[in-house]
């Protein structure tokens, strides 16, 4: 089972996969309870299965939280612009009581996809 980190501050977000340097994310990176699309310089294979470790800081209050949920990798491609590979995660086990602080710190830091801005 591969291994993700994400930490993000406000914009500025970090992604760590399998012990390698931090990937500084481009603005087009987006994280909500639904998952997360990351970007990489290694490809992920489709329907991988990752453990995720999540921190996520920011928003009204200073405290940290810290999530941890398994990911199936559903998407992975090389974006031309970036040069880095573009990873769509689906959490297939989030745990209930972080998808409504996931929510409203994402939609906060304008990180949420395009399905949760319309319906969440």
């Amino acid at each position: 089972m591969a291994q993700e980190e994400a930490v993000s501050e406000m914009s500025n977000v970090l992604v760590y996969m399998n012990g390698h340097d931090a990937t500084r994310q481009p603005g087009t990176f987006q994280f909500c309870p639904l998952g997360i699309q990351f970007y990489v310089r290694e490809p992920l294979q489709q329907y991988e299965v990752l453990e995720c470790r999540v921190n996520i800081t920011g928003g009204d209050s200073d405290a940290s939280n810290n999530v941890i949920c398994t990911g199936l990798v559903v998407n992975c491609c090389l974006d031309p612009e970036t040069e880095l590979y573009r990873v769509w995660v689906k959490f297939i086990d989030l745990p209930l009581q972080s998808c409504a602080h996931i929510q409203r710190l994402s939609r906060e830091n304008q990180l949420l996809c395009s399905f949760c801005e319309n319906f969440y």
